[in-house]
């Protein structure tokens, strides 16, 4: 009996071991959310494909507000659709760490290498503590480094709970690129910021959207033919949803003159061309709000333009400190 009752506890012991190995690898452990769905969810996209209509890149014509802002290939450093996979890329390299953010040390998993720090929580966000002296620092809940495949490296810091997300991001690959990221997302809302020199062309643009409403609003700089801007929003609930677009360039008096268009969500897709109006002669109604509402200087819609040349001139300006 006494012999019985000992094996029957080696069995016991071992089959707790056996379902506690089961649950081990069932753990679940939060993630960060990415960005790409969503941000298609409240803004037109033209890639793979849907953007022949607006092929034109010349920066004095419409077709280039159009293709650089919602078509990544055309578009470039200039469409937040490429920055924003570039985001999530790193996004989900860190998630596959999740399971050891809460430990100090550094982790290796194939090629990526992380640090994680956790008594970080507070950071400042590069360049863009330059422009606005009241968003100097970002509470988080830890800051994490990773070395990625070739010669990537990405600083984040960020904090996370259920429905919130908030992180700061630099980057850099090689010599040539350089990019800095500021977002927060809460319940259906995304706002980002992001500062970027790849190569010869260089960027700053500030975005935000909702989801649940399926409207958006942007503000973007780059060093195309010295400088183009563009600022907007709207809504692509439906297809008679309305945005509007304001843009400036060297092209047009160095910047001097701006220029505006609205177009409906249908009409953009199907690639109709519109009336393009002078801002001077013709100013967007401040009060409005309907779609004037995202390209007129003092509604609360408005974004308003970034300023002429408000890109980082080098890869240094976006350095992590």
């Amino acid at each position: 009996m006494k012999r019985f009752t000992t094996v029957l506890r080696i069995v016991c012991v071992c089959i707790l071991l056996v379902c506690s190995g089961c649950g081990a690898e069932d753990t679940e452990y939060p993630t960060m959310q990415t960005f790409m769905d969503e941000v298609r969810a409240c803004m037109p996209f033209l890639g793979e494909g849907g953007s022949d209509v607006w092929s034109d890149v010349d920066p004095a014509s419409q077709g280039a507000i159009f293709s650089r802002l919602f078509d990544p290939e055309r578009g470039g450093n200039s469409s937040l659709f490429t920055h924003i996979e570039i985001l999530d890329s790193h996004i989900e390299m860190i998630n596959r760490f999740a399971d050891v953010w809460d430990f100090d040390g550094t982790y290796t998993e194939d090629e990526l290498t992380l640090t994680v720090d956790n008594s970080v929580s507070a950071v400042s966000i590069p360049y863009l503590r330059g422009l606005f002296s009241d968003l100097i620092s970002v509470e988080v809940d830890r800051e994490v480094f990773l070395k990625g495949p070739g010669d990537l490296t990405v600083h984040m810091a960020f904090a996370l709970d259920e429905d919130f997300l908030e992180l700061v991001q630099q980057y850099e690959k090689g010599a040539a690129e350089a990019g800095v990221f500021y977002a927060v997302w809460i319940d259906d809302l995304l706002r980002i910021w992001i500062a970027s020199v790849r190569g010869d062309s260089k960027v700053q643009l500030m975005w935000e959207g909702s989801v649940e409403e399926q409207r958006f609003r942007i503000t973007v700089c780059s060093n195309e033919t010295g400088n183009w801007e563009v600022m907007g929003g709207g809504s692509i609930e439906a297809p008679e949803s309305r945005m509007a677009f304001m843009a400036r360039n060297d092209a047009t008096n160095n910047s001097l003159d701006e220029y505006y268009l609205t177009i409906s969500y249908e009409d953009l897709l199907d690639g109709v061309e519109q009336e393009i109006y002078d801002a001077v002669t013709t100013p967007p109604d401040p009060d409005e709000w309907g779609e004037h509402a995202y390209i007129a200087a003092g509604n609360v819609n408005c974004l308003e333009f970034l300023g002429i040349g408000e890109y980082p001139e080098r890869i240094e300006d976006l350095d992590w400190f």
